[in-house]
């Protein structure tokens, strides 16, 4: 049970699964070539986070937590261990953080990606929001730092904690690095850098996934073909940073969240029978 509390960006991915009637939902995997399986893991959610499931106000997880969202307040809950950390009301232009510019509709507000650094239990760790702009939060901050609203790329489609940076892509491919500058009287604000360009063409859902290497991959999904293409993103001293096409993902398996909160790489050699070595899963959710 102490493994399962601390879930890493490298196990295969666990999925809820139930019905409105149900007291609690159940924890499964789906995978390919296997039937579901269901775990019979007691799990701690209240009653009022599980009809909170049910009506759209859950953003996802992240490293085993569930991230719910509710008239701009933002609840992590770690269903196996029932612990809950409430963090800090959003307030400034909360409304467009928790909107896509896909999504103009107030109707979806709960599809904000939210991600986190690491396992809360595990210590100090970062939070980001991300939709039509970005919020970030340290533990122990009492307030968010907001984004302006994001004009060069457009707004970041991911966003992923890697190597010590915080990285983004764009729905046009654009690669950008967040910075959270501090001013002189403690006061913050949110940079974006460029690291590759955006492309002229619309491109569709892009991803990012650090493999079980510590290689950096940029899952392009077409929405004009619905194919899949992968980069691998190099940065050298001295070099510029480059994308270089990638035809083998050695060995792993990638799953992908529509929801863009967390793209999960496997080495598929260790869950032989559960998963093939390079492919791509992607979750796809019918209502």
């Amino acid at each position: 049970m102490q493994k399962l509390n601390q879930l890493s960006d490298h196990q295969l991915p666990w999925q809820f699964t139930g019905y409105r009637d149900e007291k609690v939902p159940r924890l499964c995997n789906y995978l390919p070539n296997s039937n579901p399986t269901i775990f019979n893991f007691k799990l701690r959610i209240p009653s009022k986070y599980i009809a909170m499931m049910y009506h759209c106000h859950c953003a996802g997880s992240s490293h085993g937590w569930l991230i719910f969202e509710k008239k701009q307040v933002v609840t992590l809950l770690n269903p196996l261990s029932g612990n809950i950390i409430h963090l800090p009301r959003l307030i400034d232009r909360s409304r467009h953080i928790l909107r896509r510019d896909t999504y103009p509709s107030s109707d979806y507000y709960e599809f904000t990606s939210v991600i986190l650094s690491r396992d809360p239990s595990l210590g100090s760790f970062e939070v980001l929001i991300f939709g039509a702009y970005i919020a970030h939060l340290k533990f122990g901050d009492k307030f968010w730092t907001l984004s302006e609203r994001v004009k060069n790329f457009g707004s970041p489609q991911s966003l992923i904690f890697y190597k010590d940076r915080k990285i983004g892509v764009c729905k046009y491919g654009g690669i950008m690095c967040l910075d959270v500058i501090i001013g002189v009287k403690g006061s913050r604000r949110i940079e974006l850098r460029e690291i590759i360009p955006k492309c002229d063409i619309y491109i569709g859902n892009c991803f990012l996934s650090e493999t079980t290497l510590g290689d950096l991959l940029v899952v392009y999904r077409y929405t004009n073909c619905g194919k899949f293409k992968v980069s691998k993103l190099i940065e050298s001293d001295g070099q510029l940073p480059r994308l270089v096409p990638v035809d083998n993902l050695d060995g792993h398996s990638i799953f992908l969240d529509f929801l863009h909160t967390q793209s999960i790489s496997v080495l598929a050699s260790n869950y032989v029978g559960y998963c093939r070595p390079n492919s791509i899963n992607m979750e796809v959710v019918l209502k």
